[in-house]
């Protein structure tokens, strides 16, 4: 084994590091690759990580003297860096020999390398928690796929979902009892009705729903952990069951409200959302997983069962599976939500800016989630059409403009056939398997070098804008004429709403940058009665930037309400002074000046690169000579831009000081987003987290504007106040409102928005009002 020569590890590796441990063994644990201490010793997890390692076994009653430890890769890669697919199945052999040779009842795989080299099809987070992985070289032996205890050191907040991936190999042996105290009950409406009077109307209930589509199976309750109760839903119809929990309990405690409030609602199950309380949300605001089985292991080690157990993957419906399977696993998952409520409440006590975070951005925006899932958007087909018709006439002119080249613009083979063989353009991106890459950032990068690559990504963006918005919306068209999105207040890291299934609003062209795109907007129509109200934070980013650099010139151009962008380009482009600039010197900022200012305003609070800011700065349209501003030359500018702001590149070393010292960087309001790869031995990570350090908290606290503005507008018009939120885009929020109430309303908005926060420098807000979002 020592003379082996597979891959080309064996080149600068001090020695192979085989397995250590007795053999046979019940456990068996399969890392990575040695690092430089185990390529020193000779043996696998020595360092930091396996002293955490045997430190979690120790825990949970393993003796780690009685575990064998390998690795899927038996040389150290240099610079530790994760061993590719070539040096995964050079080892392949020897990993298969271990197994048999050590015959584990139980198999721990640390870490996503490892995972993929046994499980290739499945990502970190699917394979752990799952009970049906197998290993063909030990059958017989239980996988338990675990966070790797190097990803403990570099994120101390996975720490405890590691030791409860350890402990579950320790519930597989039998050292400890995954269901101890647990005590789950179907039962009827009058049972549970006098279960919860015998507990004195305890003042939090965690309630769970199951569903097949929109129709409701079962509900559960617990209010004491580790009892729980569920009905079928004939006992629900009657309004009693849940009723009179949500009546008496102070709090009602549930994962994802967005879904379950309005299915009970559909059963005439009141649920007030002053008394809601959601488990999905406090754990993405400690940086948790949001799955409710995925959570509970990590946190609780609590190993429940899972719905794909009892449908066989999605075979079986819901309502098929037999009441009493379904009533335990729907009593299970309301144990749990209040476990996890108790639990993750802990924790962010523990965090008083976090909590503020929850109670007062994330928790009230989860109300207006369901409300613009209930609500809809209302679409004038009839437009849509003739939007279709135009994007085609468009579509036809590129096509003609792309015919001589003699190439189907959709076909990247054909594409970089002509581009880098006939017209001997460079090559600046490659595919997976080496060839030239024809796709958006390879052309983009050429697009200055020749007419044909932007020709063929503007046709390739046309041809998008009728498959994706106008089929799309149409294939989801309900009958009354209405789409119905997908939101999520809980999985964009910077805060940020996303939207999805059947339509990324997100995604949704801007008429200000694509003017063709942006006409799908105008798609977006107001029902009878009612008028469409976009309400939009004036550059939020800008004045947020201003505000947490302290940029002393911009935050009094913004007190002034001067225009910042002819300003800033006065003194990058003129060399004029602050002090001095006066309406004869603004009158020499030419447009072409102001753009490349504004650019540079708004493009550093986005985290642009130079590549990034050179693309914005370049100009290209068809039929006129280009205007091209090399990486190199927006260096340049970006040194020129940081002279005149000179706050702006202190705030920006500041920032990347704290993530590196942290592991993360905050809001203005204290959310948190973690840079695990901060500290990352790969330079292009490392760059791309400091990025991030520098542009995601201006980005984030413009998000938790947005959300608090709209959860104090929500609270204020739901009584009396027929306007519905229908969507949030980036800085601006969208609002159907019956005709009459739209003084008040825009009233309100003009009251509420601009006071959300105070920066030091205004926050204005912009109020249309339409028939139309465009």
């Amino acid at each position: 084994m020592q003379g082996c020569t597979r891959c080309k590890l064996s080149a600068k590796r001090r020695q192979v590091v085989m397995g250590d441990g007795p053999v046979p063994s019940d456990v068996m644990i399969i890392g990575e690759a040695p690092g430089e201490t185990e390529d020193k010793v000779g043996k696998p997890f020595q360092g930091r990580a396996g002293n955490l390692l045997r430190a979690a076994l120790r825990d949970v009653g393993i003796d780690p003297d009685k575990v064998y430890i390998t690795n899927t890769v038996k040389c150290r890669p240099p610079g530790n860096k994760t061993p590719g697919k070539t040096e995964m199945e050079a080892c392949r052999s020897w990993l298969i020999k271990e197994f048999i040779e050590v015959e584990p009842k139980v198999i721990a795989v640390l870490g996503a390398a490892a995972s993929s080299a046994l499980f290739p099809e499945l990502s970190l987070t699917e394979a752990r928690g799952r009970k049906d992985l197998v290993v063909p070289a030990a059958p017989n032996a239980r996988v338990v796929v675990c966070y790797h205890p190097a990803a403990c050191l570099h994120n101390p907040g996975l720490r405890g979902a590691f030791y409860n991936d350890i402990r579950k190999l320790a519930e597989v042996l039998g050292l400890v009892d995954p269901a101890e105290g647990r005590h789950y009950r179907v039962v009827d409406t009058n049972e549970l009705r006098n279960r919860y009077a015998w507990a004195d109307s305890p003042p939090v209930v965690a309630i769970d729903t199951e569903t097949d589509g929109p129709q409701l199976v079962c509900a559960s309750a617990c209010w004491r952990e580790g009892e729980a109760y569920s009905a079928p839903y004939r006992d629900v119809l009657d309004g009693v069951l849940l009723n009179g929990l949500a009546e008496r309990a102070q709090k009602i405690v549930l994962h994802n409200a967005p879904f379950d409030v309005p299915v009970l609602a559909a059963y005439d199950v009141a649920v007030p959302w002053e008394k809601v309380e959601d488990t999905a949300v406090m754990a993405y605001v400690l940086r948790k997983p949001i799955a409710l089985k995925t959570l509970g292991e990590s946190e609780l080690g609590m190993h429940v069962t899972r719905l794909d157990e009892l449908t066989n993957n999605g075979k079986i419906p819901v309502s098929q599976v037999p009441a009493d399977q379904l009533g335990y696993y729907n009593a299970q998952d309301a144990d749990l939500t209040l476990r996890l409520f108790h639990h993750l409440g802990r924790q962010l006590e523990a965090e008083p800016k976090l909590q503020q975070v929850y109670r007062h951005i994330d928790l009230p925006f989860v109300p207006i989630i369901a409300e613009m899932e209930q609500t809809g958007i209302q679409i004038d087909v009839e437009y849509l059409r003739e939007f279709e018709a135009e994007v085609l006439k468009e579509q036809k002119k590129l096509a003609e403009l792309i015919k001589p080249y003699g190439i189907n613009p959709n076909s990247h083979a054909q594409v970089a056939r002509v581009l880098y063989e006939e017209l001997k353009l460079p090559v600046k991106g490659r595919t997976p398997q080496g060839k030239p890459s024809a796709d958006k950032d390879a052309l983009n990068a050429i697009k200055f070098e020749h007419e044909l690559p932007a020709l063929i990504v503007t046709y390739r963006h046309v041809a998008k804008l009728k498959s994706t918005y106008v089929d799309g919306i149409l294939e989801a068209l309900r009958p009354d004429g209405r789409i119905y999105v997908r939101w999520n207040n809980t999985r964009v890291e910077s805060g940020r709403v996303s939207s999805s299934d059947p339509l990324n609003a997100q995604t949704l062209p801007n008429p200000d940058k694509d003017p063709l795109g942006g006409k799908i907007r105008r798609a977006i129509r107001a029902r009878p009665g009612y008028k469409i109200l976009k309400a939009d934070y004036s550059q939020i980013e800008l004045r947020i930037m201003a505000a947490a650099a302290n940029i002393v010139k911009m935050k009094r151009l913004l007190l002034e309400e001067k225009d910042v962008h002819s300003y800033t380009a006065a003194m990058m482009f003129l060399d004029a002074l602050f002090e001095e600039i006066v309406e004869e010197i603004l009158a020499q900022v030419t447009k072409p000046m102001r753009r490349q200012a504004k650019i540079f305003n708004f493009g550093l609070a986005y985290g642009m690169t130079e590549h990034g800011l050179a693309d914005n700065l370049s100009e290209f349209v068809p039929g006129r000579p280009p205007v091209v501003v090399r990486p190199k030359e927006a260096a340049v500018l970006r040194d020129r831009y940081l002279a005149v702001y000179p706050e702006l590149r202190d705030y920006m070393n500041a920032m990347r000081v704290k993530a590196q010292k942290l592991g993360y960087v905050e809001t203005l309001f204290g959310r948190r987003i973690y840079l695990p790869e901060i500290l990352s031995e790969s330079s292009a990570k490392r760059a791309a987290a400091v990025r991030t350090a520098t542009n995601t908290p201006i980005q984030g606290t413009a998000a938790d504007i947005i959300k608090i503005a709209m959860g104090y507008i929500w609270k204020a018009k739901r009584e009396n106040l027929d306007a519905p939120f229908i969507l949030q885009v980036h800085d601006e929020m969208v609002m159907e409102v019956r005709e009459d109430h739209v003084d008040r309303v825009v009233a309100l908005i003009e009251e509420i928005a601009p006071n959300v926060v105070d920066l030091g420098v205004p926050t204005p807000i912009e109020v249309k009002v339409g028939d139309t979002w465009q």
